[in-house]
């Protein structure tokens, strides 16, 4: 298992070729169903307002507009702070962050964008793929 460069994700693989970082994962399907979430709610939120500012109900206007303020912040850190892309070159990548009670990490580009990943075993896999992350010369915070 020391030669190994292929890891097992919770829903995919976790890949370490030449010059990067392959990992196939849903994270399209997570990202797409997030931001659908998050309209949804926004519209609803929305709704909700215009209906208490129509009845005349001040607590529902003012909770329809701070979930629509919610969902408008998370919605815009979701587009501009999280990225899908399944491979990333060892040359894009600012750090590598794990989670210390958790099977989930992060991957961190130079621009600042999010890759999560989870794996599906932390305490077999995590300490053989952060000894193989480091012998890359990438930067690993565990």
């Amino acid at each position: 298992m020391e030669d190994n460069k292929y890891f097992v994700l919770k829903d995919g693989t976790f890949e370490m070729e030449a010059d990067q970082l392959v990992i196939t994962d849903e994270a399209k399907k997570r990202y797409r169903d997030e931001l659908i979430s998050c309209v949804s709610i926004g519209i609803y939120s929305v709704c909700t307002a215009l209906s208490g500012y129509n009845n005349h109900e001040m607590g529902w206007v003012i909770f329809g507009v701070v979930l629509a303020l919610c969902c408008l912040v998370t919605f815009l850190l979701n587009v501009f702070n999280v990225t899908t892309d399944s491979s990333i070159r060892f040359n894009e990548i600012d750090r590598i962050e794990f989670k210390k009670r958790s099977p989930t990490g992060r991957i961190i580009n130079t621009n600042g964008k999010v890759r999560l990943f989870q794996m599906e075993d932390k305490e077999l896999i995590c300490s053989s793929l952060i000894e193989k992350l480091r012998q890359k010369k990438l930067k690993v915070i565990d």
